[in-house]
């Protein structure tokens, strides 16, 4: 019986002992995560940094056209501005984005070119990203802290951009077949029509998706394999809520379809970009 008493005198005293160090632990914790918390709103943040990019291409003279360009597609997206900040904020990286693959096409060595499309498509991969989350039920606290990590692994990535390995190929094979999947899903499901001239395709090697990545510059290949990523975590995060996959959907293949058929043919890209952003409107906020 003493024995039992010892024993449990210890136990008591290490309990004891071990509840306070865990509190103070719980409290160390919950102290460095309400600390991430305080940091700067990613979407405050990203608003202010694309004011910075559309500021600094104003600024050029040499870029005159693609500021007027900027400006154009701002004004005529103002039927977008009553969507979700995530979104408007998503279609506000595209009106400079857009008018920068023009500029990187013209000189696709030029490295004000290059940051003009990476930093403003770095706000608009980072936003899909994080939207995975929300379409899957998290709270906007932990939305947040996604985009401040994506941002800061894409920021990563961008500055130092690799060239692409031997694998590149089965590589793009692999997602553009995803892309596919994408369109195959998207028809089947909602009877939907995309007649774009590269929504058809005779094989996966001869598609546009394929070609851009496989064999396009080291920045344009880079590009399509990390916008695709933001865009497929997004549509399949929204199959967990069918409320919202059908425009999730719709959005991204209009998207990629202003971007591939666009090349064949530049007087899509737009009216095609705007039917990927009308696909979200019934998300406007009333």
């Amino acid at each position: 019986m003493k024995i039992f008493f010892c024993l449990s005198a210890i136990l008591s005293v290490f309990g004891a002992s071990v509840s306070a160090k865990h509190q103070k632990n719980a409290k160390l914790l919950k102290a460095k995560a309400s600390k991430s918390k305080s940091k700067e709103n990613f979407l405050v943040f990203a608003e202010r940094e694309l004011e910075r990019i559309n500021d600094a291409v104003c600024a050029d003279e040499n870029l005159a056209e693609a500021c007027t360009r900027i400006e154009g597609l701002v004004t005529a997206g103002q039927r977008f501005s009553g969507l979700p900040k995530w979104y408007y904020l998503n279609y506000r990286a595209l009106t400079i984005a857009y008018p920068g693959f023009s500029v990187l096409q013209l000189a696709p060595n030029d490295e004000f070119a290059q940051n003009m499309n990476l930093d403003s498509l770095r706000v608009h991969r980072t936003l899909g990203l994080g939207n995975m989350l929300r379409v899957q039920g998290y709270g906007e606290d932990d939305v947040d802290d996604v985009y401040w990590s994506h941002y800061g692994l894409l920021t990563i990535e961008d500055s130092d951009l690799q060239d692409p390995r031997n694998g590149i190929e089965q590589y793009c094979k692999y997602i553009a077949q995803e892309y596919e999947m994408l369109k195959a899903f998207a028809v089947d499901k909602y009877n939907t029509t995309y007649d774009t001239a590269t929504f058809e395709v005779t094989s996966i090697e001869m598609s546009t998706f394929y070609q851009l990545c496989a064999y396009g510059s080291k920045i344009v290949s880079w590009l399509v394999r990390s916008d695709w990523e933001h865009h497929r975590s997004e549509v399949i995060g929204s199959l967990m809520d069918m409320s919202v996959t059908e425009e999730l959907v719709a959005y991204t293949l209009w998207h990629w379809e202003s971007l591939l058929s666009g090349l064949a043919d530049p007087t899509n890209t737009i009216p095609y970009l705007f039917k990927s952003f009308d696909a979200l409107l019934p998300f406007a906020e009333s």
